[in-house]
């Protein structure tokens, strides 16, 4: 078995140990599982996590830092930041300069 199909075949593991590796609590995790954000599969009493549907929930969830326009108009586009709905912030250069030189005193 190569490692891309290990790593493609379920990880099973119990609620409790699916949230220690999430580092999330039990309850979040059941509510993940509850909203089909983590697959789980039920064997009369037993449940088990799919571990590789906790890999892809954070490969799912990337953070992105905002952007940061400082006004200068060198001819590059901009590129927004497409998670958020606030537009990028942008900064004078001569409110920068007097801003860090106010600071530096």
């Amino acid at each position: 078995m190569t490692n891309q199909q290990r790593s493609l075949s379920p990880r099973w593991a119990s609620v409790a140990e699916a949230a220690r590796y999430a580092r999330l609590g039990k309850t979040k995790t059941w509510e993940l599982i509850q909203s089909g954000k983590i697959f789980a599969a039920r064997i009369g009493r037993l449940v088990r996590c799919d571990l590789n549907s906790v890999d892809e929930l954070y490969r799912s969830n990337p953070v992105v830092p905002p952007t940061l326009s400082l006004g200068f108009d060198d001819g590059d586009e901009h590129v927004p930041n497409t998670l958020s709905e606030e537009p990028a912030i942008s900064i004078n250069p001569a409110d920068l300069l007097a801003c860090l030189q106010r600071a530096a005193r």
